[in-house]
């Protein structure tokens, strides 16, 4: 169930369960920054969680996560949407994608590191420096 602040266990807050979880760490920042729909994980087994699409989600009722709301709506206040809106959704899906593939891989495979490398470039901007 979400609420208008985050739970104790969002992805979103520092030190949470689910924030300390990586995957779901860098796909909630993915997220955020591109404008993709993060759904609440509270009472959800998250650490055990089949791949569910937005669509999916969103047709079950399953609520935007608070921590993700707080954050778009403070990117936003930045003008950050208006500059580079369609352009971070597109490089934030896929970010997503890759990710998935990063952790799909079997460890040491030429494909783990080729994605990774991919989700590293995403996570950059044009001087190379790391997104936050």
């Amino acid at each position: 169930m979400a609420t208008s602040n985050p739970c104790e266990g969002c992805a979103l807050t520092e030190g949470a369960c689910a924030n300390r979880e990586p995957h779901n760490q860098l796909t909630a920042r993915i997220c955020v920054r591109a404008g993709i729909p993060f759904y609440c994980h509270s009472g959800e087994e998250w650490q055990q969680a089949t791949v569910m699409t937005s669509r999916i989600l969103a047709r079950q009722r399953v609520a935007t996560c608070a921590g993700w709301r707080r954050d778009v709506q403070a990117l936003a206040a930045t003008g950050w949407f208006r500059r580079v809106g369609p352009t971070a959704r597109e490089v934030g899906r896929l970010a997503l994608a890759e990710l998935r593939a990063f952790f799909d891989a079997a460890d040491g495979t030429p494909s783990k590191r080729q994605a990774a490398d991919a989700v590293d470039g995403a996570a950059r901007d044009p001087e190379g420096r790391v997104n936050r």
